[in-house]
């Protein structure tokens, strides 16, 4: 934990935000990755079908770590007031409500999956293999929420090394798995997304065990798991509001 109120701010400011600056731009690494783990081991074809796959998934991602920023605001307020009851009430409320958000873009991702396609007019011979390969990452969207969410959550409380760390590691292990279910084990680019999938999944795990071993302050117990109607309406509007925001910036 860090209290950047102490002590001179701007040396905090640049060992904070370095960490923050460099994530945004590994977070857009997966989809790299898996266009060249295609490209590499299945053809062209494949690089196109991913390649047109990627800008898609990223909508989503960019949707999700948005809305976790959003929720950082308030998490970083409460703990700034030295408010940790409120803090752990956000938290869990932040959890609860965008996990039911993701699960219902998940499902209307995959169903949505062929309008999407056909909106950005991928060609009809490319479209079954993006298909099934945004099938898997969108089933997989749990996971990018809960590692953004409890990334977000760290640098609420001063931590933004921790979240880069991970993430580098988690990219690490995307090239790895890449390499093995793509290249060795022949799964196509289905191989691609499940590399990608399992590696987003291994991050949000290391989030949780460094939560659970070095940040108190963010120790969720079975009590504290509820929705606080209370910090609901601000959540959204604010998640809603930075969800958006950061999904125009990708696009534009």
């Amino acid at each position: 934990m860090r209290y950047m109120s102490r002590g001179s701010i701007a040396p905090q400011m640049a060992v904070f935000s370095l960490p923050l600056m460099l994530c945004s731009m590994l977070q857009q690494l997966y989809g790299i990755i898996n266009a060249a783990a295609a490209g590499r081991y299945l053809g062209k074809e494949a690089l196109a079908a991913v390649g047109t796959a990627v800008p898609v998934m990223n909508v989503m991602t960019f949707l999700l770590v948005g809305m976790t920023i959003g929720a950082s605001i308030l998490l970083a307020e409460f703990f700034g007031a030295g408010r940790g009851a409120r803090l752990l009430d956000e938290l869990a409320t932040s959890l609860v409500c965008g996990l039911v958000f993701t699960l219902l873009l998940s499902a209307a991702g995959i169903a949505g999956v062929g309008a999407a396609l056909r909106l950005i007019r991928v060609p009809a011979g490319l479209a079954p293999l993006s298909s099934s390969y945004l099938v898997i990452i969108f089933s997989g969207l749990a996971f990018v929420f809960l590692n953004n969410m409890l990334s977000s959550a760290m640098r609420a409380v001063g931590e933004s090394a921790a979240p880069f760390w991970l993430l580098a590691l988690s990219i690490v292990l995307n090239i790895g798995l890449s390499v093995l279910l793509v290249g060795r084990c022949g799964l196509g680019v289905r191989g691609a997304a499940w590399a990608t999938v399992v590696s987003q999944a291994a991050a949000a795990l290391g989030s949780v065990v460094y939560i659970y071993r070095r940040l108190p302050c963010l120790q969720l117990r079975p009590g504290n798991f509820h929705l606080d109607l209370s910090l609901l309406g601000k959540t959204a509007s604010y998640g809603c509001t930075s969800g958006l925001q950061q999904t125009l910036i990708y696009a534009g």
